[in-house]
């Protein structure tokens, strides 16, 4: 099979349209099938909003979506072996038919948003060094074990300031809870109907983590990222100085998984190259 050379995008086209230059990166042809698998069980309904996918509109195409999940399994069970070209154009075919069926059954807009959502989850999917540092120190460790006056002592945050990161950090600490709750509920309830058949196609390429998982992590950052972007408007910027250097410290006693490394803000964490970055990809 021979995949067409790389051209530019068809601006005719529908925009939830896949070219097959979007499906270069090995990561991303894994990330979009699970992260689609996720969406289409009956569990994550409720969920789904934290995607920018409402559960009605997703009940319109489910049964296209249930079928791309199980001819994509079919199609890997059947190739063991394949060659990029090869699974570039399985993926094409299946996901441009997934969203002309949705956009059939629920409307084009309910079809850029299924396209939104695979973008946002892979945004997010692979979080660069200081995310992965900073989400459990604001998360686990300034929200649950410190308080304002304790971190006023040390470091040099105005009151006002510091009671506004409190609220920041407490608010994301406490969604991020609640959801980890709600999605692990979730997790457990009993297995019948489609889920029980997505669990069992998820499990043959991954017997040991739950399709949920990537979910939970994918909210956890979605829920960082917000606050994040909150708090370094709520502090000046030597104030933020402060908090890196309370970050370090913290990891050093008590987080030594931590690199000090990742705990060092890159300018991508105080200032989004372009305005839309915020929120939209985890670099």
């Amino acid at each position: 099979m021979r995949v067409a050379t790389a051209r530019k995008p068809d601006m005719t086209k529908a925009p939830y349209v896949i070219e097959d230059e979007e499906l270069a990166d090995a990561h991303l042809r894994l990330a979009w099938p699970a992260t689609l698998l996720v969406i289409s069980l009956q569990r994550t309904r409720p969920f789904l909003s934290l995607l920018g996918l409402t559960a009605a509109d997703v009940a319109l195409y489910e049964e296209p979506l249930r079928r791309f999940v199980r001819d994509v399994q079919d199609w890997t069970s059947r190739h063991p072996n394949p060659s990029e070209a090869e699974v570039i154009v399985c993926l094409l075919g299946e996901l441009n038919r997934l969203f002309a069926a949705a956009a059939a059954a629920a409307g084009a807009e309910a079809a850029r948003s299924l396209r939104a959502a695979l973008d946002l989850s892979f945004a997010f999917d692979r979080p660069s060094t200081w995310r992965q540092a900073w989400q459990p120190l604001i998360v686990d460790r300034l929200a649950r074990r410190w308080s304002p006056n304790r971190l006023g002592i040390d470091y040099d945050i105005d009151a006002r300031r510091l009671d506004r990161l409190f609220a920041i950090v407490t608010d994301v600490a406490d969604r991020t809870r609640r959801t980890r709750t709600d999605l692990e509920k979730a997790d457990g309830e009993p297995l019948i109907g489609w889920d029980a058949e997505a669990y069992e196609l998820h499990r043959r390429e991954d017997p040991d983590v739950s399709p949920i998982t990537g979910l939970e992590l994918l909210v956890e950052q979605l829920f960082f990222d917000g606050a994040w972007w909150q708090i370094v408007e709520a502090l000046a910027p030597t104030e933020l100085d402060e908090l890196q250097r309370w970050g370090l410290n913290e990891a050093a006693a008590h987080v030594r998984s931590l690199p000090a490394a990742w705990v060092v803000l890159p300018p991508s964490a105080i200032k989004p190259s372009r305005p839309n970055d915020r929120g939209r990809a985890a670099s």
